[in-house]
């Protein structure tokens, strides 16, 4: 998935450092997931569980 694609669909803002990334909440301020870095890349290790159901039908949605 594309960050533009994950903030839209999680209401988030994405935190990128060097070696680790985190998802913000845009109105609650909490952190819903953390990413590391692989490579060039950052994966998405850790989403709150009601989240992951977000992600897992925009994913769904995208794929149909």
């Amino acid at each position: 998935m594309h960050v533009s694609q994950v903030t839209a669909d999680l209401n988030c803002v994405v935190l990128i450092y060097s070696t680790f990334c985190l998802l913000q909440d845009i109105l609650t301020k909490k952190i819903i997931g953390r990413g590391t870095k692989r490579e060039e890349l950052y994966y998405v290790d850790d989403l709150s569980s009601g989240r992951a159901n977000l992600m897992d039908h925009a994913v769904s949605k995208k794929e149909q």
